[in-house]
């Protein structure tokens, strides 16, 4: 039996570290003597399903923490509850990288592969409706679009609330600062909600532009066209700023269908764009929310 037939037919997974029997004696549930017993009888499994390394799908439990350290490989499933998608995320790899991702559908014949990523995430996305933005990250080497949604309302308190799920919050709160003194959008007296849709976390710059263009959007209540992207890292000084793999990210928003793309003017490398894609160029944020307006 090759490596390939043990790793598709023989994938142990760990659901939970609970209460469990050793030796006719009673192990408390979470104690670290329960987990290294458990850890024990799993690695003679994971040996010979995995031959030279062994494997661990790791939830929120704290006993597992302990089992992290004596594992190859530690996976993540995440993904909304209430959705059928799960993103598989490796948070440690010693055999290869940690950036790459893996998006299933959960269907009653067990977990199926998505091909096509981008367009799971962009499923379901609403016709001109404000404070919505797409744009493209790379998830290792894959270019995968993700959308990301923003509301603002009128603070009901003294302190504006700020809430975000999939984007760094800091991040966000420091892109609402960059709004306000660069843009001229008085958004700190509005209570602010961030989302990225899919369960996916984006923890990369490049998605910068789609958050101010989002927030923009909202407040002024402005849809931004369905066939417009936005790529690009946002400065203190409210500059655009270029970002790796472009070219890349430019052929996946080319591919799902978009017809414009915004990014920044001052680039490193030199880009060319798909036939079809429209690239508008924009040095800051407001020459971009100019080009949302006009686009």
């Amino acid at each position: 039996m090759n490596r390939k037939t043990i790793l598709t037919s023989a994938i142990l997974a760990l659901f939970a570290v609970g209460q469990s029997y050793a030796d006719n004696s009673f192990v408390v549930k979470d104690s670290s003597t329960g987990a290294k017993q458990m850890e024990a009888k799993l690695s003679t499994v994971s040996r010979i399903c995995f031959k030279d390394g062994k494997m661990e799908v790791r939830f929120a439990d704290k006993t597992t923490r302990e089992l992290a350290f004596t594992n190859s490989t530690v996976l993540y499933f995440e993904g909304e509850a209430h959705m059928s998608y799960r993103i598989l995320r490796a948070a440690k790899n010693r055999f290869g990288a940690t950036n790459e991702i893996g998006v299933f559908e959960m269907r009653s014949e067990g977990l199926v592969e998505v091909p096509n990523p981008s367009e799971m995430l962009l499923s379901g996305r609403p016709d001109d409706a404000p404070g919505t933005c797409v744009t493209c990250v790379m998830e290792g080497q894959r270019p995968v679009l993700a959308e990301v949604q923003a509301l603002l309302a009128p603070a009901a308190q003294s302190v504006s609330r700020r809430t975000s799920n999939g984007f760094d919050y800091n991040r966000a709160a420091m892109l609402m600062a960059v709004l306000e003194k660069r843009g001229a959008l008085k958004v700190s007296g509005c209570d602010a909600f961030l989302n990225v849709i899919g369960g996916l976390s984006v923890d990369e710059p490049a998605a910068d532009l789609a958050a101010v263009l989002a927030l923009a959007s909202s407040y002024l209540d402005k849809p931004i066209g369905n066939h417009v992207a936005a790529i690009g890292e946002v400065g203190l000084t409210g500059e655009l700023r270029s970002v790796n793999h472009l070219s890349e990210r430019l052929s996946e928003v080319h591919r799902l269908g978009f017809e414009t793309c915004i990014i920044p003017k001052q680039r490193k490398d030199q880009i060319r764009a798909p036939q079809g894609l429209a690239l508008i160029e924009a040095r800051n944020i407001v020459e971009a929310m100019r080009a949302i307006v006009q686009a």
